[in-house]
Order: structure tokens, then sequence, then C-alpha cells
């Protein structure tokens, strides 16, 4: 773990860089294309892009296996025109020189701030899930203390028709909208006043949510924002690809 965690905060400095300036270049065209690309198009863009940015590990190439390398005499040798030094000037020179190599650095500041950086980049991500998580089971635990379950056989048919299988359904109080919630099996929440006449064009959209496992590309949005949470680029991405996400299912519907 001690030696996985610089690992990981190396590989995540070194690909930090590029990924920005390619979350900024594909946020620029998502502006300038708006109304001429599919929101579905770029939903895949930010897909792949959170695959990568979750993923703090180095992918680039590996060494060559074999290696060849001049040795120092036969490099010497290679070079007969350079004069060799007289072995009492040689002396004088590794006399000088050891002063210098005994010397070293002048002060261990950055030294000792590489090695506090890894923890404390791992405690904000951590904070950042922990913060979320939290928020989450929160919002679904006041979720459940509201709900009723639906009787309406109306209502139901609806559901089932638009998820193409029996789903739970619930009403909640508080809710502007039907929503999908839930981590294994999503359940539906419709609003006290929601209307059965309402129901098939905003239960369309919210089944066009589960076919798609919007709510696992939410995690993984979450996923590359925690791992990624000093980064501004990465949060205007987040929010962006989940207008997206909301976009898409409109599309589809």
């Amino acid at each position: 773990m001690s030696a996985a965690l610089p690992a990981a905060a190396r590989a995540l400095a070194a690909v930090t860089p590029w990924v920005t300036a390619l979350v900024l270049v594909c946020l620029l065209v998502r502006r300038l294309a708006r109304g001429r690309v599919a929101a579905q198009t770029f939903r895949l863009v930010w897909l792949v892009l959170a695959i990568r940015l979750a993923l703090p590990v180095d992918i680039s190439l590996p060494a060559a296996p074999v290696q060849m390398q001049l040795p120092a005499a036969a490099a010497a040798q290679a070079s007969p025109g350079a004069p060799e030094a007289p072995p009492a000037q040689q002396a004088d020179s590794a006399g000088q020189a050891a002063p210098q190599e005994e010397s070293g650095p002048a002060g261990l500041s950055w030294p000792e701030l590489a090695v506090a950086l890894p923890y404390v980049w791992a405690a904000g991500a951590l904070v950042f899930l922990a913060f979320h998580a939290g928020a989450y089971v929160v919002f679904l635990s006041q979720l459940h203390a509201r709900r009723v379950r639906e009787t309406d056989d109306a209502v139901c048919s609806a559901v089932w028709l638009a998820f193409s299988r029996k789903t739970c359904i619930y009403r909640a109080a508080g809710l502007a909208s039907p929503m999908l919630a839930g981590l294994w099996r999503p359940a539906v929440y419709l609003p006290e006043e929601v209307q059965v006449s309402e129901l098939p064009y905003v239960l369309e959209h919210e089944a066009s949510h589960r076919e798609a496992r919007d709510i696992l590309y939410v995690f993984l949005l979450m996923a590359a924002n925690a791992v990624h949470w000093f980064n501004p680029a990465v949060y205007a991405m987040v929010r962006t690809a989940r207008r997206d996400m909301e976009l898409a299912c409109d599309e589809a519907v």
C-alpha cells in the first residue's frame, strides 16, 4: 500500500496535464456543436474520458527488454584523439570535485512535499467520496421514509408498459418529477400529484435511464471526479456529462 499510493500519485501527475487539455477541447467542441451533434455522442465521449480519469495508472509503453549500452572503456577507446589527463591532474580534479559532492542539496522542502502530496491527494479523494456517498444515503433514507406503494392499476400499467417489466412503484411527497432511485434494483418514484395522462413521455424518459444504466454512469462520473477532486476542468466535465445524459434520454423518447 505504501508503494502503490506514490505510484498512483505519480501516474496521476503524469496524466493530468494532457487529460485536462483533452477535457477542455471536448467542452469547447461540445459548445460549438450544440444542436448539431446528438447528445448520445457526447455521452459516449464523457464515458470514455470518465473511465480514463477514474484509473490513475500509467499505461505508457514498457521499456525495451534488451538495451545496448556502450561500456566506459570502449567509449574511451572510441575517441583516440582526446588527450588523457596526467595522473596528478586527475587527482587534483578528483580532490576539487569531492567537496562539491559532499555539499548535497541546500534544502529538503521539495522532497518532503513530494512525500506528503500523495497522502493529501488520497485524503481529498476519500473526503469527496464520503461526502457524496453520505449525501446519497441520506437522500435515499428520506425518500424511503416518505414513499407509499402505488395502488392505482392504471398508473402501474403505464409504468410496466414503459419499462417492459414489473417494477416497484412508489409515490413520494416533495418530488418535482418522476425519477429512478436505488442501487441494485432501481424503483420508480412518482410525485403525489402526477396524473396518468402525464406519464407516458416522462416514464419513457426514466426507462431510457434504466436501459442505459445511467445510475452506474453517474457513479463512474463521481469516481472520476473523486480522483481529480483538485481539477476544475473535471467538475465542468461532470456537470456537462450529466446534462448530456438527460438530453440523450430526451432524444431517445
